[in-house]
């Protein structure tokens, strides 16, 4: 049967009736006036059309390749997150020395923060409430508010209908999936083929920079720079009627971005894209002469409305911020360019895992892995430059250049000084980390190399096209060869680090063989381009033109294919599977049942810096032994501990430790773990119970309670504290508390406290509770003033014959931030409806025949 045939021809034709002649030689019927037609059938739908079929192939393969990274989780367990990492840093959980090697050393946040935020983020709203406050970090600490938390992040949100053994994953898995469609998204918007955007969508997805994130804060606002950037070029392009809803889409997703956690990275992911945006529109002013300023208007709109729906998130949000210990340090400030390399070969400066080829902390770059691995793959790369080189000319390619420039000067020091960071610190940027923009050169590589794969498959009988992927390759290649001569170099491993059994040679030259072989291949391929162009031409045919399709077809298959299997072998075994996050041995089932939920302290001895050989090392404070619950490990057991890890803590936190020389103000990681030795601490902050580790002797005024048995070491003395309390008037000279006492304290919700009070004469109410902003509280109805006392805590001077306390945590710009998004909210769900109702009416109205004169 002819593959011409039309599908409305008769039925006699389709089943081999040959028809007589004359019937095609008659004069066409008259035709009914288009407006007059009757609408088509309803019933009727169209078939798909091979591009809907291609992508919904392509989009079957980022879901596909997002699932065989995490299918490690089949196998160890569905908790993500370092478990075993997690029960090694405290006596408590840790199985003791026949423990088996952790699996990532220093993968440490995620199981101590991001699982543990999660956890009481779904606890919570399971209970019906707002996760606002986190009462189980020391006096208290924001939980919505600290950003971190993610607690209405997409991910988030989609993990909250999951049972809590696999909420974590499933945020991972949604997280993939946003990274992957959203560079799928914007690389067919640039004019890239269903092939092309699927390995961009890969490339990003699963890039070191961002896949290494992945169960951090970092990457969540980080996630949505593809659907951010292709819902800007949705609203650019706009046209009447559906204005609206694509600024709403810019709108929903610059909100999830910034729900989506770390506020660093707002910063870096803005930077980037208004970099791209303005070198996309440059370019575009320089080739078509003219920029569409209604087009632009619409992107400021998109914007401003999707700063207005995260509004309860940020505009409170600030002051935590700016209080914060985590403000005005002095972060990294980028990495040395030898890092650089890290994005031709994963594993170059070692793995920070243990496995059969990779002994465990084998990592000896120079600062965390996490900050510094970058890898995309060879076949991203040269496909990449071929899409520079080929065309530059393009206004997105141009963008995506100068974003991929700029990031790479941000990220990398150039020359002795780092003359950029140098400069961005004196702009009063020295608090940002820079290295963790290295996702946003991710991105740009990933598209490019979808754009240059298309390229190449579309024109790879141009000379032009031939030469810029040879040149890409060429470099690349040049690039490994020199990796291959720096194996051997000794001066780039940091200095102090502790080399592993394997050299650092060998696992280095262990780390270059993929990248080699992949070079190898495609320099080989760009050089045999000219000869099978010439193949083509000599053989001009019908049967040569028919192959080439197939042919080009399957070999953008295979590009795909390969990218992501190195992809998923470089990435899928950094992050850690089990069972079973927090694992409850003996021990903690022992402190809970005798804690419940008072505040737990701990006793290492005295806090003490003294003595530190330089360079000064985490020390006081800022230190932890191993007594208790690693923070905030604890807030996962439901155990109230004197411990904070928090960037967001606030800075009064930690200046108003009254112990001198204790690592107040000193290095080391955002971490508060005081030791509370003797009675009058315990007191001042309202500990009931501490831990002691032996041999410490008790402290005066303590009593033991309890020992709990560890398998890793000696028993621990659990200790009471008499006359601690979280909420206590001040005791008369006799020791009496009849002139003001607290009746009874409920806890109804996480953010509310209610308290029965007997006051004969006025006095001061010392309420531990962690001074942010947002506390408030009323005396039987009535407003009562809060102030700051010792401990940056809360205090309140209560009046004679005062019974009721309310105190409750509702930062007054938050419901100011909830007016501002459910107004957003109504103006773009109301414009977008109202705009496809006019659109929907306008392609109904029945145009007017034309009159005939």
């Amino acid at each position: 049967m002819n593959d011409q045939t039309s599908s409305d021809q008769p039925s006699n034709v389709t089943s081999g009736i040959t028809p007589p002649p004359e019937r095609y030689s008659a004069a066409p019927a008259p035709t009914m006036p288009q407006h007059l037609a009757p609408p088509p059938s309803r019933r009727q739908s169209p078939r798909p059309t091979p591009s809907r079929w291609r992508d919904a192939i392509g989009l079957a393969w980022i879901v596909l390749v997002a699932l065989l990274y995490l299918s490690p989780a089949l196998k160890d367990g569905p908790t993500f997150g370092p478990a075993d990492l997690g029960a090694s840093l405290s006596f408590l959980t840790s199985d003791g020395s026949s423990s088996p090697p952790v699996h990532n050393v220093v993968n440490g946040d995620i199981i101590d923060e991001g699982v543990a935020w999660n956890t009481l983020d779904w606890r919570l709203v399971h209970a019906g409430q707002w996760p606002l406050w986190n009462d189980l970090s020391g006096n208290g600490m924001p939980q919505f508010l600290n950003f971190q938390s993610a607690a209405f992040a997409l991910p988030t949100l989609v993990g909250y209908l999951f049972p809590l053994s696999i909420a974590f994953l499933v945020t991972m898995a949604v997280k993939l999936l946003i990274a992957g469609t959203g560079a799928y998204l914007l690389t067919r918007l640039l004019g890239g083929r269903p092939t092309a955007a699927a390995m961009a969508g890969t490339t990003f997805m699963l890039s070191g920079s961002l896949s290494g994130w992945l169960g951090w804060a970092v990457s969540g606002p980080l996630v949505w720079a593809g659907w951010i950037t292709a819902a800007a070029i949705l609203a650019y392009r706009a046209r009447t009627g559906v204005r609206a809803a694509a600024i709403g889409l810019v709108s929903l997703c610059v909100a999830f971005s910034i729900y989506g956690g770390f506020p660093e990275t707002y910063v870096l992911l803005g930077a980037g894209l208004m970099v791209m945006l303005f070198v996309t529109g440059v370019t575009t002013l320089a080739v078509r002469r003219r920029v569409d300023p209604q087009a632009v208007a619409r992107l400021g709109a998109g914007l401003a409305g999707g700063l207005a729906l995260s509004a309860p998130l940020w505009l409170p949000g600030l002051a935590v911020i700016r209080q914060s210990v985590r403000s005005g340090t002095s972060e990294a400030a980028g990495l040395p360019f030898h890092e650089a390399l890290l994005l031709f070969a994963q594993g170059y400066d070692g793995l920070p895992i243990a496995s059969s080829r990779v002994p465990a902390g084998s990592y000896f770059g120079s600062a965390n892995y996490f900050e510094t691995a970058a890898y995309v793959g060879i076949l991203a790369i040269v496909f990449a430059g071929a899409a520079l080189f080929r065309t530059w000319r393009r206004p997105a390619v141009a963008g995506l250049g100068g974003m991929g420039i700029f990031t790479l000067l941000i990220v990398y020091n150039f020359g002795g000084n780092a003359p950029v960071q140098h400069f961005l610190a004196v702009l009063g940027l020295r608090s940002l980390a820079l290295q963790r923009m290295l996702p946003v050169l991710g991105l740009a590589i990933a598209i490019l190399a979808g754009l240059g794969l298309e390229v190449v498959l579309l024109r790879w009988r141009e000379g032009k096209t031939q030469i810029a992927l040879i040149a890409s390759a060429a470099i690349v290649g040049a690039v490994v060869a020199i990796m291959w001569n720096l194996a051997e170099a000794p001066g780039l491993i940091r200095e102090g680090a502790k080399l592993p059994p394997l050299s650092a040679p060998v696992i280095r030259r262990y780390a270059l063989w993929w990248p080699s072989v992949e070079a190898a291949v495609l320099l080989t391929l760009a050089l045999s381009l000219p000869l099978l162009s010439r193949l083509f031409r000599a053989s001009n045919g019908t049967s040569a033109s028919m192959k080439r399709g197939p042919i080009l077809a399957g070999l953008g298959l295979v590009v795909v294919l390969a990218q992501g299997a190195f992809l998923v072998n470089a990435g899928s075994g950094i992050n850690s599977y089990a069972s079973v996050s927090y694992p409850e041995s003996s021990a903690v089932k022992d402190l809970q049942g005798i804690v419940g939920h008072h505040l737990l302290g701990i006793d290492v001895g005295p806090d003490s810096c003294t003595g530190t050989p330089p360079p000064p090392r985490p020390c006081g404070v800022r230190s932890w032994a191993g007594i208790g619950l690693y923070p905030d490990i604890n807030v996962a057991y439901g155990i109230d501990e004197m411990a904070v890890h928090d960037p967001l803590a606030p800075k009064a936190y930690f200046d108003s430790w009254p112990v001198p020389n204790s690592g107040q103000n000193g290095i080391g990681p955002n971490l508060f773990a005081p030791s509370i030795d003797t009675t009058s601490l315990a007191r001042r902050y309202g500990v009931q119970y501490v831990l002691i580790q032996p041999p410490r002797p008790l402290p005066a005024g303590m009593e033991l309670v309890a020992s709990i048995k560890t398998r890793s070491g000696p028993p621990l003395q659990l200790a009471r504290v008499p006359d601690s309390r979280q909420f206590s008037f001040p005791l008369s000279d006799s020791g009496s508390t009849q002139e003001a006492s607290v009746v009874s304290v409920s806890h109804p919700g996480n953010a509310t406290y209610r308290l029965r009070v007997h006051v004969d004469v006025p006095q001061r109410l010392t309420i531990r509770i962690t001074d942010v902003p947002g506390w408030q509280a009323t005396v039987d109805g009535h407003p009562l003033a809060l102030e700051r006392t010792d401990g940056s805590l809360l205090s309140a001077l209560v009046p004679k014959g005062a019974t009721d306390i309310v105190l409750t945590y509702r930062p007054a710009l938050l419901e100011v931030g909830c007016v501002g998004a459910i107004a957003a909210l109504v103006v773009l769900a109301g414009s977008t409806a109202i705009g496809g109702l006019v659109h929907r009416r306008r392609r109904r109205r029945p145009s007017r025949p034309a009159i005939s004169t």
